[in-house]
């Protein structure tokens, strides 16, 4: 089963990605947890972290629908190039939650 979410932009120009639920749970993260990003061989990874002054850190938030959104840091979907409606699929490599764009999706460069 192959779980994928599109990116989504918001009027403040900042694009979020919902955390499907499962993943949530599994993991065992709560709302505010602080998700940091970094690199895992060419993909993008998420891990919970205690640190909180880290560049490329973000709080997971919980909507009033019960979802679990978490905004990307611009600097990674400009350096990606990821634009709105970009099919992203979560993976899982060497215990961590990998995200990457889904080849030939909207926004894909040819």
């Amino acid at each position: 089963m192959i779980l994928s979410r599109k990116l989504q932009k918001t009027n403040k120009d900042q694009h979020i990605l919902t955390i499907p639920k499962s993943i949530v749970q599994i993991l065992n993260w709560q709302n505010k947890d602080a998700i940091e990003f970094g690199f895992e061989k060419g993909k993008i990874a998420i891990t919970k972290t205690n640190a909180k002054n880290k560049t490329l850190t973000r709080k997971l938030q919980k909507t009033n629908k019960d979802q679990f959104i978490l905004t990307i840091p611009k600097t990674l979907t400009q350096l990606l190039n990821w634009q709105n409606k970009d099919e992203i699929e979560f993976g899982f490599e060497h215990g961590k939650i990998t995200i990457t764009k889904v080849k030939g999706k909207r926004g894909e460069l040819r």
